[in-house]
């Protein structure tokens, strides 16, 4: 009995195409996830250096003139805290952590603009801001931004944004005053 196979010569191509097709898009969704945990962790490790660099610095005196762009930057922050300045310390906070996302000739900024991050670098939003509060003396930093995603070329049904708020904490170096820095 002779068999007829050239009937069966596109169900391989029509079977490769069945699950190609879905496993590129997974893919492609799986690499959009990682570029939301990407952005997260490098804001996360942004947001610490700042929350320290305040915390480091805080220590000085708001009379002390300071020398430099960062020095200058935190002085206003000490000025602010003091009662001494209105320069808001969102805007300070801000420039120190587009210094700390810069990688190489990409700026903060752009580094968040091509990460997808609605607004960019403005697209953060300080929601609670304790700069070294007589009760406490921590540095308190919480920001809250919006990321555009997208799953491939797929169209979803929602509006593709996600919500994402981060906080941290530090305790401020006093210059060896206050609480917890007890021999």
């Amino acid at each position: 009995m002779k068999k007829n196979i050239t009937d069966e010569k596109a169900y391989i191509t029509i079977e490769t195409l069945g699950t190609f097709i879905p496993f590129v898009l997974l893919v492609v969704s799986i690499l959009s996830l990682v570029n939301i945990v990407t952005v997260q962790t490098r804001l996360h490790y942004a947001l610490t250096q700042t929350a320290n660099t305040i915390s480091v610095y805080g220590f000085m005196d708001p009379g002390e003139q300071a020398a430099g762009t960062l020095e200058e930057t935190i002085s206003r922050m000490i000025d602010y805290a003091a009662g001494k300045s209105k320069y808001p310390p969102e805007a300070l906070a801000r420039k120190l952590i587009e210094k700390y996302l810069a990688n190489g000739s990409v700026g903060g900024g752009e580094y968040l603009k091509s990460a997808n991050v609605i607004g960019g670098l403005n697209g953060l939003e300080f929601c609670d801001f304790d700069f070294l509060t007589e009760e406490n003396g921590e540095v308190s930093l919480s920001i809250e931004y919006e990321i555009e995603y997208k799953f491939g070329i797929l169209p979803l049904p929602f509006e593709p944004k996600l919500k994402v708020t981060q906080q941290v904490k530090t305790k401020a170096w006093q210059g060896g005053a206050g609480d917890g820095y007890e021999w």
